[in-house]
């Protein structure tokens, strides 16, 4: 064999491909258990209690910070997000509304 060229079994043995082996078997593997099938349902919600924009900022601040939610729009009076089923619940995006001092007064599904 000349020199500078490695056997495939010393390739391998070599401590940087090992890492690289690695973290591409870790990669690989992270991404095998994020694929799945993401439904996202929209719902409007009416929010009391708004008055500026600081309030709507809040909003959708609190929102931003709960899983599986996209905010699509805030607006004084009125917040629409996106949301996954599977990682949150209408319930779950009212109690945030709730704990950052804002009433929610219904919510509604534009799609219906």
């Amino acid at each position: 064999m000349p020199p500078g060229r490695m056997k495939e079994r010393d390739w391998f043995a070599a401590p940087t491909c090992r890492i690289l082996a690695r973290t591409l078997n870790r990669a690989k593997r992270h991404a095998d258990l994020n694929i799945r099938s993401v439904v996202m349902t929209t719902v409007s919600l009416s929010v009391g209690g708004m008055s500026c924009a600081h309030c709507a900022r809040a909003v959708r601040d609190a929102l931003g910070k709960l899983p599986g939610v996209t905010v699509q729009s805030v607006a004084i009076g009125a917040a629409t997000v996106e949301y996954d089923p599977a990682a949150t619940s209408v319930e779950q995006i009212s109690a945030a509304i709730k704990d950052a001092g804002y009433p929610v007064l219904g919510h509604f599904d534009p799609a219906s």
